[in-house]
């Protein structure tokens, strides 16, 4: 309400700009995400030939974020997240906007840095959500570093499959009664809860890898199929687990009940870290080889 309190008429000015001529990116591929966002919810897609439909204000309120926003403009899973919001307040185009707004750059949220160009977010989840499985599934974390080690397939491990489609969704992808409940909790806790629900996630789907990370089915291609799945919006929506929400919630702070903000600081600063040397490695070579040269 402040935001919108403090850039009164801001919304308006920027959604009437809308798209602009030549069909740009990345206004061409709001245009190929917003029909297949969630296409089976009837709210979204209930009134495919009306202006006014809940697809069509979607695509309003992204054009809009591109026009306002030109650090982080769209990457594709910011649908996804602007499609929960309108779902969970139909009808408030601008609230949406100025909640996408506050998602991407609140402290306690900085997706900027999820959907910004570098997408450092997702990398960053993927490493930490890697490090915590050697705590909470120690034997999954064993078998994937494992394939791993065996699979030329997965030049970026097993993890980079899924988890940054994971994160990049905020979860909006399981069915909504858990949904709703999960960003209740992620409203509050932070990326904490992200990392409490990708570990819970895994639990479940722990027994499939587990059978399909062994020599046979590396060679065989099983194991990639496996992984492929994870990452399919449809296939984690389908997983028995959300089945009852309470059960569901119950299950997450069960499994996750010692996870602590400082072990997730501490293994993002960890992430920074590496990240900074192996840039600076980079950098140290391109300068040898410019000297050589």
């Amino acid at each position: 309400d402040r935001k919108i309190t403090s850039h009164k008429g801001l919304y308006s000015r920027l959604s009437c700009i809308g798209k602009p001529e030549g069909n740009p990116e990345p206004f061409r591929t709001i245009d190929k995400d917003v029909p297949r966002t969630f296409p089976e919810n009837h709210f979204l897609h209930g009134e495919k030939d009306s202006k006014s439909s809940a697809a069509e204000r979607l695509r309003e309120v992204l054009y809009a974020y591109v026009h306002y926003d030109k650090q982080v403009q769209y990457c594709q899973g910011m649908n996804l997240v602007a499609a929960f919001l309108m779902i969970s307040c139909p009808f408030q185009n601008e609230e949406v906007f100025w909640m996408l707004e506050r998602l991407c750059h609140h402290p306690d949220y900085a997706l900027q840095n999820l959907y910004g160009p570098q997408l450092e977010l997702a990398f960053e989840f993927e490493y930490v959500l890697k490090k915590l499985l050697k705590s909470y599934l120690p034997k999954l974390s064993k078998a994937l570093t494992k394939a791993d080690e065996k699979c030329p397939m997965l030049p970026f491990g097993s993890m980079n499959v899924f988890a940054p489609k994971w994160v990049i969704s905020l979860w909006s992808i399981v069915p909504a009664n858990c949904a709703v409940r999960i960003w209740d909790i992620f409203f509050n806790e932070g990326h904490k809860m992200l990392y409490r629900v990708a570990l819970y996630v895994l639990k479940h789907c722990q027994k499939d890898l587990l059978a399909k990370a062994d020599d046979k089915s590396l060679d065989g291609g099983d194991y990639l199929e496996a992984l492929s799945k994870l990452k399919k919006a449809s296939y984690i929506n389908s997983l028995e687990i959300w089945k009852d929400e309470d059960v569901c919630i119950q299950g997450i702070f069960k499994l996750t009940s010692g996870l602590k903000n400082s072990k997730i600081s501490a293994y993002k600063k960890k992430f920074w870290k590496a990240k900074k040397k192996k840039q600076l490695e980079l950098e140290m070579g391109q300068n040898i080889r410019k000297r050589n040269s």
